[in-house]
């Protein structure tokens, strides 16, 4: 579900992205402390003419916004594998998860299975391997934890 949140966010962001109204104003840019102290210099010296800074203040504005759209179509949640590994939270690793947990790795295998990673033949093994340490050793370590705080 965090997952669907997320993407319905950056799909947001990306829609919204170009538009102007979400801009910083083109003074207000960060261009770090020295460049900001070397273009003020420039500019008293008449150097260079307030046009050129303009004009590099807007370009540093759009290498940003190009930067922004880059990490925001590769940024890793976009992956399936990487949404999925949360199947190996521990904290999310309990019984009653168990059914959405094993969807989860059931699309890893698969990527991995695509990228010739893992055998096909071996993709049972790890599903079943998975659901016992869930129902096994986690969810003995759960009851002693509850009962160790509990106590």
């Amino acid at each position: 579900m965090l997952a669907i949140a997320i993407l319905l966010v950056i799909s947001s962001i990306l829609k919204n992205v170009d538009k102007a109204e979400y801009h910083v104003d083109y003074k207000k840019i960060n261009i770090g402390f020295n460049a900001e102290t070397s273009v003020k210099e420039l500019a008293e010296k008449k150097k260079v003419s307030d046009k050129a800074v303009l004009e590099f203040r807007v370009e540093c504005n759009l290498f940003l916004l190009t930067i922004v759209k880059k990490l925001l179509v590769k940024a890793p949640i976009l992956y399936s594998l990487v949404r999925h590994l949360s199947t190996f939270d521990p904290r999310e690793m309990i019984v009653e998860n168990l059914e959405h947990k094993k969807t989860q790795l059931k699309s890893i295998v698969c990527t991995f299975i695509e990228a010739n990673r893992v055998s096909a033949s071996d993709a049972d093994d790890i599903m079943q391997q998975y659901s016992e340490f869930i129902q096994g050793s986690v969810s003995q370590v759960s009851t002693l934890l509850c009962c160790w705080w509990h106590s």
